[in-house]
């Protein structure tokens, strides 16, 4: 993280979740997807410790807390209902191959996104 900077390493994190989901949608084998699925560990490590990380150096110290929580719910509580939803529904019309295709084009997107707008300063209120 100190190397690399909270952006950079937020990026990282999504750029192997969008190899991975690619990957998934695009292998002939399905036992190849086993190889590509040890990506998991550090493409969710990188965006958790990444994202607790800009939280905390981001959101004044007396809202950490509220910030943390608003992540927390965010990512596992609206993300994961939304994404379980959206990406069953895609796999019933579509097929497992489209849905990971899907996945990782949206996946792509919000890595442009995050590149266009998360600030590259990483010390805002950083005590350290």
């Amino acid at each position: 993280m100190r190397r690399l900077g909270v952006k950079r390493f937020l990026l990282l994190g999504w750029g192997i979740a969008v190899i991975r989901w690619l990957a998934y949608a695009v292998l002939p084998n399905p036992n190849l997807a086993l190889v590509f699925q040890t990506l998991h560990g550090l493409s969710f490590t990188a965006f958790y410790v990444a994202s607790l990380t800009f939280i905390d150096r981001r959101v004044p110290p007396h809202l950490r807390t509220t910030g943390q929580t608003l992540f927390y719910g965010a990512t596992f509580g609206l993300g994961s209902w939304a994404g379980a939803i959206f990406f069953g529904m895609l796999c019933d019309y579509s097929n497992v191959r489209g849905m990971f295709l899907v996945a990782g084009l949206v996946c792509a997107i919000a890595l442009g996104g995050l590149l266009l707008v998360t600030p590259s300063e990483d010390t805002a209120f950083d005590s350290s």
